[in-house]
């Protein structure tokens, strides 16, 4: 068998791993001329680590990642409101993630500067890519939420915005890391759709964000001094530590997220191209769910490729297995979704029990 898998995210890389260790040959191909040094942090949940370990990577992962045991909601003001136990939960740095899964696929499989082009044909399924036609047995798109392959294959559907944004950053702040240790916190102004969390990571790291309702709090401006002049306004006042993180963040990097609606997503099957991760289905950000239900699939789908008595067969299972979970989060957002938007403080939390 011979797949061909468009992306080298996490999604991308987790396949090919999944692959290399059933001797399943592959290619990656990556429209960058190298890895993304781009991403900032997430929070790793028990599915994503299990899929981790089910790649042989999951201990490396842990030591480059924070244990998270208890999650704390309070307001604005500080005020608690509630606090959860946590099990299995990391603060991960993006590129901490990043680097053990590109180490463990070989360098010779990912082909860099070659974007996906179009498909050829289906039967047999012939591709263009990086400006050279090949001819896989299975073609895996894990090209993310704007999926180039996706709008070939499933042109009908659209990728919706949801009000709710997020502006992410990561502060090196070894000592208010020590603090926070091994919590999570996400604090929320009583009867507002406004919530910041704080995931400490590992080497002191805290990954931030600050979500809100983009139809209240308009256009984010760009440039670091505006970006954290914009937080100050939004932020800046509420109860320690967000004044400080606030202050002592580099906003160079600080990425806003759209939010997508948590929409029916497309098949994720068409023939012989498969879609995984975001370019299945691109969850909202509130549920936590993107890189980790990415990882869900990659193992998902090579353990299928290796089981079923046929490619078509194995997909059909695949399918027919990822097709309730991601049902599952889908659902799970739009609750979150809802609650966010109606200001209600009593569900803060993203989807840790999924």
């Amino acid at each position: 068998m011979d797949v061909a898998i468009v992306g080298a995210g996490i999604g991308g890389l987790a396949f090919a791993r999944a692959l290399e260790l059933r001797s399943i040959r592959c290619t990656v191909y990556e429209q960058r001329n190298r890895y993304a040094r781009s991403g900032l942090g997430l929070l790793l949940l028990p599915n994503g680590l299990a899929a981790l370990d089910a790649l042989g990577l999951g201990d490396e992962v842990r030591a480059l990642s924070n244990p998270l045991d208890l999650a704390v909601i309070r307001t604005s003001a500080g005020v608690p409101l509630g606090q959860y136990r946590l099990q299995g939960h990391r603060g991960i740095a993006r590129m901490d993630l990043m680097g053990p899964l590109q180490t463990a696929v070989p360098e010779t499989v990912v082909r860099f500067e070659a974007p996906f082009e179009g498909l050829l044909g289906e039967a047999p399924l012939r591709a263009r890519v990086g400006g050279v036609e090949v001819q896989p047995d299975l073609l895996v798109a894990a090209d993310g939420s704007r999926s180039s392959v996706r709008s070939v294959v499933a042109p009908e559907w659209r990728l919706e915005p949801c009000p709710v944004s997020e502006l992410v950053s990561v502060c090196v702040a070894p000592d208010l890391a020590a603090l926070y240790d091994r919590t999570f916190l996400k604090s929320m102004a009583t009867g507002e759709r406004l919530a910041v969390g704080l995931v400490p990571g590992a080497f002191g790291k805290i990954v931030w964000f600050v979500q809100f309702d983009a139809r209240e709090v308009g256009q984010v401006p760009t440039g670091s001094s505006a970006k954290r002049e914009f937080v100050r306004q939004l932020v800046g006042h509420w109860a320690d530590p967000i004044p400080e993180l606030v202050e002592r963040t580099d906003f160079t990097h600080t990425h806003l997220w759209v939010t997508p609606s948590p929409a029916r997503p497309p098949a994720m099957v068409h023939g012989r191209v498969v879609l995984i991760g975001d370019a299945a289905h691109p969850f909202p950000t509130l549920t936590s769910q993107g890189a980790n239900a990415a990882l869900e699939d990659a193992v998902a789908l090579a353990r299928h490729l290796s089981e079923g008595p046929s490619i078509d067969e194995a997909l059909a299972a695949f399918e027919a297995e990822r097709r309730p979970r991601l049902e599952e989060i889908r659902v799970g957002g739009q609750a979150l979704l809802d609650s966010f938007l109606s200001a209600d403080s009593s569900s803060l939390l993203p989807l840790v029990d999924v």
